[in-house]
């Protein structure tokens, strides 16, 4: 099983997730940033940009998730994708694999938003760039949430959201 945590920068995928890997037996995080990391720095330096649109990230992301869970664990993906396509297209390719996956889509107004964006101290030199994306969720939110399960992050502790999910994966599990 992978669940798929979507949603703006700063509505608390990160945090949602590690209160899911402690609620959800021999479950794991899946983090593809760190596969962007390494591709920003290399194939990055040839063709800039959103390392999101490379389809080696797309296609890596795929096999790294489809493997995480190949032992039976579920794997939580905290990752914010607001490509509607690019996003597709990820999701596809893990059920194609033959992954059962569930998109959930956390949201938050764009007021919560940019506080707890403006409140990050672990990265505060992205603040710019997180606000800025504030706009384009709002543009593609309803393409993004219309095959997902939404959940708002307004006035929830993660600790909630995640015994919401955790409770909708248990025929799954």
């Amino acid at each position: 099983m992978i669940v798929w945590l979507n949603g703006p920068f700063g509505v608390g995928k990160s945090s949602v997730a590690r209160e899911l890997v402690r609620l959800v037996p021999k479950s794991r995080i899946h983090d593809p940033e760190r596969l962007g990391w390494l591709l920003k720095r290399t194939v990055g330096r040839l063709r800039p940009g959103d390392y999101q649109q490379l389809s080696l990230w797309q296609h890596g992301t795929i096999s790294r998730a489809h493997r995480a869970g190949r032992d039976g664990r579920a794997v939580f993906v905290p990752m914010t994708v607001l490509n509607p396509e690019h996003l597709d297209r990820l999701l596809t390719g893990l059920r194609t694999r033959g992954d059962n996956v569930l998109h959930v889509v956390l949201d938050a107004p764009a007021a919560v938003l940019a506080a707890r964006i403006a409140g990050d101290k672990n990265d505060p030199g992205a603040e710019q760039w997180r606000r800025r994306h504030i706009a384009l969720y709002e543009q593609v939110k309803d393409e993004l949430t219309a095959n997902a399960v939404t959940l708002s992050t307004a006035g929830a502790d993660p600790r909630q959201l995640a015994a919401q999910i955790a409770a909708m994966l248990e025929p799954a599990l």
